[in-house]
Formats: structure tokens, C-alpha cells, sequence
């Protein structure tokens, strides 16, 4: 566990392109933080994501779509004011947002930046990287999804989450159900075809 500012981490403590994947699960919106301290005077309200630490972010995440910056949020107007900033920045960083064809279980609601970065509805799951336990709950299994079920946050929409998928650019976009999905099952296939194909030519060399 690191206890950080993690803008300031990201510039001084990691490697610039070695990062798989970033996870921002519920962040504080600003509207909870803005104010706090009167002599913060700047034009971005106080929080975590903003335009500085995404850019920290980017350059972090292993290039070519190899890296993936995620974020979850119960906020809806929190959500749409981070992909409305996020949008203006995509000119600047190495990073897109994932399609929706990458993300079969999620549903697109809203798109910013003329189409470039999409918000979605749905729960943390595999396709956006998250890990789920094996019988476990399938909507999240981190210390902020237990929280979020508890009805913790005073901001929190009980029901629905929101979700920002970003990757770097270049590389081949993933299928739907990602690495541990869709092409595990295509191998289990063709394995078990390939097997049936060696049943029968032994048995036609035994017939013969």
C-alpha cells in the first residue's frame, strides 16, 4: 500500500510506459471538495482526476493499446464532467476510448469529443479489467464496490455506476470479453475439433 498524491507518484516513482492498467475506482467528486480551502482560488475545482494527473496517467501506461485507464464512478454529473475534460485532452495524450465492441456488457449512454470517448453504464467486469472472483459477485469485488453496496456515499446513485474506458492509442483493439474471454473459448474449439479430426484417422488406420 502507498500513501501518495498520485499525480506527483505517477511523475516522480514510475517508468514511462510499463503500467498495464489504471484503476480509479469511485473517486471524490469535487463538488465534495471544492471550497474546502478558500485560498484555492484556481479555474479546475479541487479533485483527483484532473487535467494533470490524466496526462501523468497516459504517459505511464504501456503504449500501442497495451494500457488501459479505467474509471468507475456512481456520480453521473462527476462522470460527465471527466469525459467532457478528458475529451479536450485526447489531442494531447496517447490515449482513446475503448469502443463500445471492446465492451459488449456495458451500455453506451452519452459520447463527448465528437464520438472520441464514450460514457457507459454497467458494473466492473472482466471486459474493462477487472478481476472478479470465481463465484463471487459479478459486479465488483474491491473495497469501493463493497462500500458502494452499503450505500456509503452521500453522492451515490443506489443503483446504477458509470464507467470511463481509455486505452493508448495503436495496437489492435480487443474483442468483446478481452484476453480472458472470447479467444480462450475459440482455442478450447479448436482443440477439441482437433482431437475428434485424430479419433477418426486412427480409427480409420486400425480399419485398414
Amino acid at each position: 500500500c502507498v500513501g501518495s498524491e498520485c499525480g506527483s507518484f505517477l511523475r516522480q516513482r514510475i517508468r514511462t510506459g510499463t503500467v498495464d492498467a489504471i484503476f480509479v475506482n469511485h473517486p471524490e467528486p469535487p463538488t465534495q471538495t471544492h471550497g474546502v480551502n478558500e485560498a484555492d482560488q484556481s479555474d479546475e475545482p479541487a479533485h483527483m482526476l484532473n487535467n494533470k494527473m490524466v496526462i501523468s496517467s497516459a504517459k505511464c501506461l504501456k503504449p500501442d493499446g497495451r494500457g488501459r485507464l479505467i474509471i468507475v464512478t456512481d456520480n453521473l454529473l462527476y462522470a460527465q464532467h471527466i469525459c467532457r475534460s478528458v475529451s479536450k485532452l485526447l489531442s494531447q495524450v496517447d490515449l482513446v476510448g475503448v469502443a463500445p465492441r471492446e465492451v459488449h456488457d456495458l451500455k453506451r449512454i452519452e459520447s463527448f469529443g465528437h464520438g472520441s470517448l464514450n460514457l457507459y453504464e454497467g458494473n466492473p467486469s472482466i471486459s474493462v479489467d477487472h478481476y472478479v472472483v470465481k463465484g463471487g459477485p459479478s459486479n465488483g469485488t474491491s473495497y469501493f464496490d463493497r462500500l458502494w453496496r452499503t450505500g456509503a456515499g452521500k453522492h451515490a446513485d443506489m443503483k446504477r455506476r458509470y464507467i470511463i474506458a481509455l486505452r493508448t492509442k495503436g495496437g489492435k483493439s480487443r474483442e468483446a470479453g478481452g484476453s480472458n474471454g472470447t479467444p480462450k473459448k475459440r482455442k478450447k474449439r479448436s482443440e477439441e475439433k482437433q482431437r475428434r479430426r485424430n479419433e477418426r484417422r486412427l480409427k480409420r488406420k486400425l480399419e485398414s
